[in-house]
């Protein structure tokens, strides 16, 4: 049994573990399936998002050069000031991460189209009204592009000489046309001619308040200034003074604007113009403003390159695109802002999709790297943006999707694989162990007959043998030899009775002839039959027949037959027992009869107890056993008890042997 066992254990591990490898196998496809539709999802996600960002940029790269301005003249209409169109840049954007635009012209002159050259000529022609929600992101979106072209200028450093033209650095200097500061202004020059005061001031300073409307003419004289100071070649800033004239008894004011070179301190009028005051009608301030308040278009071929980025470190991202032109190069752009960005995408492709619960979207600086994970079991996926986006990315962290039902089926059949291979692996287990020990106890249990055979019929002819020759010298010892032969011949016959009645049970032939009576007569006599050969063993026989049991179905021979097995078991395995007694009772118990046999030996050990009824089956081991027997006994007990509607049990008494106990049912009237 042995060798039987470690070939199963083989055959098992030789079945399952090749199962297991398939099921492991199909689970990490099931894995990487699983990675490759997140994998899927991120992808669709990050597609979409490179699809809003593309069709914005496609819009800002289409944009016309001339829209970066105030005011610009649409294709085919005359250039004269009444034609000028008011730019749809000159606006908040539509968008509200879009902070705005801006322009840098070929002398490094910062200008925002949200803001007009000439206000005044704006506000005459009604376009435009001081916003101070224009003025803030005004001034923020110049700090935000100077701060970073600049930088990017000090980091690439100037180009070599001979290179290709490209739109020169901001360049941010106090004393431009729009830094909105004055420097202070240079000594007066000396006084004209018939003019009897004169004051030179920034702005407005030194007028009385009702002559400070004079002041309004400062951005109108300040226009006048751009045509000369507006040249393709770098040079210095040349500073704006304005000169206020008054002459005595007149309300008049003369206002005068000049320029002076720092490099050769020469100072240069540059325009002028006169107000009074006390007239019924104000002049315009169009009337002061130069023939156009914009710059004259660009004529000739404009080659207007590709946006580029770049990234401050406050979350702001410049796109700005190079425009050569025949008076030089220019910068175009806009500012974004990143976090606004960032929602605005997360609002047109995730808003309303089950994904946003799942997928949860943090931008970063590409440069700096992705956020590290902030739970290990999600998916993790980083997209870098294109060109001119790439300066930003994405990571995408998905919890798990819900488990596909392959995987449940998978593991689904994994178990009942293993269930069905290690059911039946146990049950050829069970069968070949059931068959190699049933042979094992036929094997044995034809070794014992043969002995239990030998033994008497050894006795048999030595005593016969004896008889023939006469060894016999008395009577005494003829009827001793006679007894011990007929003693033997019956032991033989019980022996041959038992195997005849074990096989017709088996073949279930055994035929009982069943009646209703009581059971004690035939307890009695079977005692009676058996009480010579405990005698002659050294054992006492007590029977005790309870007067007055009901009547039970049961077989006269089959009645006997048990009684001689349990009897001679009990004479077998108590010949050892420091009382050799073997009990016979028959009593009323539970509206039945229990007929039972106790004999006073070490009674049967626990391991064993469950297993003695079994055919062929004798504890202990065949070469140390000392007790006689076939191993058939109780067996045959069980299958005649059972034929006549018994019950047998077997249990270790608790002052010592074993009892085994046959209950019947009370035979009802019929």
């Amino acid at each position: 049994m042995a060798r039987i066992r470690i070939v199963f254990l083989v055959l098992a591990a030789l079945v399952l573990l090749p199962m297991a490898l398939l099921v492991k196998r199909t689970l990490e496809g099931i894995e990487i399936e699983r990675e490759v539709q997140h994998r899927a999802v991120a992808d669709r996600i990050f597609d979409e998002m490179e699809s809003e960002l593309s069709a914005f940029l496609q819009q800002e790269e289409m944009r016309p050069f001339d829209h970066y301005r105030f005011y610009y003249t649409p294709q085919g209409i005359s250039g004269s000031p009444g034609a000028l169109v008011r730019s749809p840049l000159s606006k908040v954007p539509d968008q509200p991460w879009v902070l705005g635009y801006f322009q840098i012209d070929p002398d490094d002159d910062f200008y925002t189209p949200m803001l007009p050259r000439v206000p005044a000529v704006a506000k005459e022609r009604g376009d435009w009204e001081e916003s101070l929600q224009l003025l803030e992101r005004a001034r923020t979106v110049e700090s935000i592009v100077k701060a970073s072209l600049l930088a990017n200028r000090n980091a690439e450093g100037e180009p070599a000489s001979g290179a290709s033209p490209s739109p020169p650095a901001l360049a941010h200097e106090p004393g431009t046309t729009r830094d909105q500061r004055l420097p202070p202004p240079p000594s007066p020059p000396a006084q004209e001619a018939g003019e009897t005061t004169s004051e030179q001031v920034p702005i407005a300073a030194g007028l009385d308040e009702e002559e400070s409307d004079a002041a309004a003419a400062y951005e109108a004289i300040r226009s006048l200034n751009r045509g000369v100071r507006k040249r393709p070649e770098r040079r210095p800033k040349q500073m704006l003074s304005l000169v206020f004239s008054r002459h005595e008894g007149s309300r008049g004011v003369k206002v005068t604007a000049r320029v002076e070179d720092p490099e050769t301190g020469e100072i240069q009028t540059v325009g002028e113009a006169n107000l009074d005051l006390d007239a019924a009608t104000q002049p315009t301030l169009a009337s002061l403003a130069p023939a156009s308040p914009e710059p004259p278009v660009e004529q000739g071929r404009v080659e207007v390159l590709p946006l580029m980025s770049q990234l401050d470190g406050a979350g702001h991202l410049v796109l700005s695109r190079p425009v050569i032109s025949p008076r030089g190069g220019y910068r175009q752009g806009m500012v974004l802002d990143i976090y606004g960005l960032a929602h605005w995408l997360d609002e047109t492709v995730l808003a309303g999709n089950p994904l946003q619960q799942i997928a949860r979207r943090e931008f970063f600086a590409f440069a700096q790297g992705p956020p590290p994970p902030r739970n290990a079991d999600d998916y993790v996926f980083v997209h870098r943006f294109a060109v001119p986006f790439d300066q930003i990315g994405v990571q995408l962290s998905m919890t798990p999707l819900p488990a596909s039902r392959r995987v449940a089926y998978v593991y689904a059949i994994a178990l009942l694989l293993v269930l069905a291979g290690s059911v039946g692996l146990f049950a050829v287990y069970r069968m070949v162990a059931i068959t190699v020990g049933f042979a094992e106890r036929r094997s044995n249990f034809v070794a014992a007959v043969s002995h239990e055979l030998k033994t008497p019929l050894t006795a048999i002819r030595m005593y016969g043998e004896m008889l023939r020759d006469g060894m016999a010298q008395s009577e005494q010892q003829r009827r001793e030899y006679s007894t011990t032969i007929t003693n033997e011949c019956e032991r033989l016959t019980r022996l041959i009775n038992n195997v005849l009645e074990f096989s017709r049970l088996e073949q279930g032939t055994r035929d009982l002839s069943l009646v209703a009576a009581p059971i004690g007569p035939v307890v009695e006599e079977a005692a009676r039959i058996l009480e010579p050969h405990a005698r002659e063993v050294g054992f006492r026989l007590d029977v005790e027949v309870e007067a007055g049991l009901p009547p039970v179905r049961f077989d006269r021979d089959a009645v006997l037959q048990v009684v001689f097995n349990l009897v001679d078991n009990g004479l077998k395995y108590a010949r050892d027992a420091d009382e050799p007694v073997v009990v016979l009772r028959c009593e009323r118990r539970d509206g039945g009869v229990v007929l039972s046999v106790r004999d006073h030996g070490p009674g049967v050990p626990a391991q064993h107890l469950s297993k003695v009824f079994e055919a062929f089956y004798r504890g202990g081991d065949e070469l140390t056993r000392t007790a006689k027997g076939t191993g058939i006994g109780l067996a045959l007990v069980k299958g005649l008890a059972e034929r006549m509607g018994a019950v047998v049990t077997g249990r270790n008494v608790d002052d010592g042997g074993f009892e085994v106990s046959l209950r019947f049912q009370a035979a009802t009237a019929e």
